[in-house]
């Protein structure tokens, strides 16, 4: 899989996911290294400007709600 591709790939997992996502399940779906399921995640972030974070109590990345949908006022 291309880098582009492997991107596209990505983000679309985590577009149709509504949970954390374990960095096993990246790889799996992937079908990479963890390692180059890390870089992937890291280039998502910076080159598309995903606003994943990794959610320790989730035990898995996933998108940042607040990032997504901005601040609601009180």
């Amino acid at each position: 899989m291309h880098k582009l591709e492997r991107l596209y790939a990505l983000r679309a997992l985590f577009d149709h996911h509504r949970g954390a996502i374990p960095l096993s399940e990246v790889v799996e779906r992937l079908e990479c290294s963890p390692a180059t399921a890390k870089r992937a995640i890291r280039e998502l972030r910076s080159m598309l400007a995903a606003p994943l974070v990794y959610d320790a109590a989730r035990g898995g990345y996933r998108y940042e709600v607040s990032a997504l949908f901005g601040a609601r006022p009180h």
